[in-house]
C-alpha cells in the first residue's frame, strides 16, 4: 500500500487518500460523508491486511496512517522523491525501523 501511494506520487498520479480529508471537509452533510469514506476504507484495508477483528482497530489505524501520509506527500511534500522515490523496498518490518530511525534521526529517512 505505502509502495502504491509513493509510486503514484512519483509518477504524477491522481491520489485518492491525498483529497479524501478535502472532500470530507467540502461535504454538505460530514457525519454522513465520513460514515461512508469509513465504511470505504476500513473493510477494504480489513481484506488487505487480514484483520477479521470485530472493532477492525488494526484496519482504522491504517487507514489513519494511509491518510497521513498521503498528506504529506502530496500536500505538504515532506517527503519527496529526491528523499525517498519508487525505487526503495518497503515491507512491514522495514517500515516500522524507517519510522523508528525516523524519530530518532530524521536525516536516515533517505538512507539505504
Amino acid at each position: 500500500m505505502v509502495r502504491a501511494l509513493v509510486e503514484r506520487r512519483d509518477a504524477g498520479e491522481f491520489e485518492y487518500w491525498a483529497i479524501a480529508p478535502f472532500i470530507l471537509q467540502e461535504a454538505p452533510d460530514r457525519a454522513a460523508a465520513r460514515e461512508t469514506m469509513t465504511a470505504g476504507f476500513v473493510p477494504r484495508i480489513a481484506a488487505a491486511i487480514g484483520d477479521d477483528s470485530g472493532a477492525q482497530v488494526r484496519s482504522r489505524l491504517v487507514v489513519t496512517l494511509m491518510l497521513g501520509l498521503a498528506s504529506g506527500l502530496r500536500t505538504f511534500e515532506i517527503v519527496t522523491p529526491d528523499v525517498i522515490d519508487s525505487g526503495v523496498s518497503f515491507s512491514f518490518s522495514r517500515g516500522v525501523l524507517l519510522c523508528r530511525a525516523t524519530l530518532s534521526d530524521p536525516t536516515r529517512i533517505g538512507a539505504r
